[in-house]
């Protein structure tokens, strides 16, 4: 499966490779990230325990930091501060 059909169309859709468990680890994350409830993830995904999901499954867009990532973007464009001159 892997090698004949999961690998092939990757590479016909333009997709790097991946591994065959790197899908659940993305599938839990993408849901994570949209803002899915963790227990429905977890409950689709088989998982007796939330904590098995959220643990191990979200790591991919957990702690995403485009939001920081944007507030220092605007800092550095603000204009540069008058120099304090040096004492001594």
């Amino acid at each position: 499966m892997y090698r004949y059909h999961f690998k092939p169309t990757l590479a016909k859709l333009g997709i790097r490779p991946a591994r065959w468990h790197d899908l659940p680890h993305f599938y839990a994350s993408a849901c994570a990230a949209q803002g899915i409830d963790i227990r429905k993830v977890s409950r689709w995904m088989g998982h007796a325990n939330i904590n098995t999901t959220d643990s191990i499954y979200t790591q991919l867009f957990n702690g995403s930091s485009t939001e920081d990532m944007d507030r220092l973007d605007s800092l550095a464009a603000r204009p540069p501060a008058v120099p304090i001159p040096r004492i001594g």
